[in-house]
């Protein structure tokens, strides 16, 4: 497989392309922000379409911020009519304004070696509201995460 370094503003957009037309896209994960679920360089996400019914709090989307043009994969954590507040599992406190025509793509699949999560099922689903309701607690647990995992 030929792998090749590619800038996010050129990237991201031909991404949102491609998902427009009915295509799914699998991107490596670049960044800190969603551990301990997505990893840096380790993990793969596979971004699909996605109706505005599915934009619901636990989705992992791709979104442009509000007011500006930085991409960001992180999870909804709030939803009140076309307006979504995003958060990535690796922050304690910050979160982005984002509306659901800034949406690129839905997370459906995360592949780890050879190892697919499929976020829609039971274990991926389980794990990610477990992970939301410790929210208060996610400073502690991000310390120990990473004094154990080294990152």
């Amino acid at each position: 497989m030929d792998k090749r370094l590619v800038e996010n503003e050129v990237l991201l957009p031909k991404v949102a392309e491609w998902i427009a037309a009915g295509h799914t896209v699998t991107l490596v994960v670049k960044g800190q922000s969603m551990n301990p679920f997505l990893r840096n360089a380790r993990d793969r996400v596979t971004l699909a379409p996605f109706t505005s019914e599915a934009l619901q709090p636990g989705v992992v989307v791709l979104a442009r911020e509000l007011g500006q043009e930085r991409f960001v994969l992180h999870r909804i954590i709030r939803r009140e009519g076309d307006r979504l507040t995003l958060q990535g599992d690796g922050n304690v406190k910050g979160t982005e304004q984002t509306t659901v025509d800034r949406v690129m793509g839905q997370v459906i699949e995360v592949i780890r070696g050879k190892r697919h999560f499929n976020t829609q099922g039971r274990t991926w689903r389980y794990y990610s509201c477990c992970w939301r309701l410790l929210r208060p607690m996610r400073r502690w647990l991000l310390a120990l995460y990473r004094r154990v995992c080294g990152s």
